[in-house]
């Protein structure tokens, strides 16, 4: 039979000074993502709010019921972003 025992480590802050630099790039790359993609979010926001986000879809859902159930989700969304 084996016991094992759990110490708690001690806080090693040079350990942890590289990460920064890490967690720094990751924040700025994931910043440039957000902002690169401002103004298409603001565009497709616009297009929901005025309602034309119908036009946007094709006419290869022939299935009334697919038909139905988009556009139920569409609504949901709608009134989820613009309340």
């Amino acid at each position: 039979m084996f016991t094992i025992f759990f110490q708690k480590t001690k806080f090693n802050s040079l350990l942890y000074e590289c990460d920064l630099h890490k967690f720094k790039m990751i924040g700025d790359t994931m910043y440039l993502k957000v902002t690169r993609n401002n103004e298409l979010q603001k565009l497709l926001h616009e297009v929901i709010k005025n309602d034309h986000l119908h036009d946007l879809v094709t006419l290869q859902c022939t299935n009334k019921k697919e038909k139905h159930k988009l556009d139920e989700n569409i609504n949901n969304k709608k009134s989820i972003y613009f309340k």
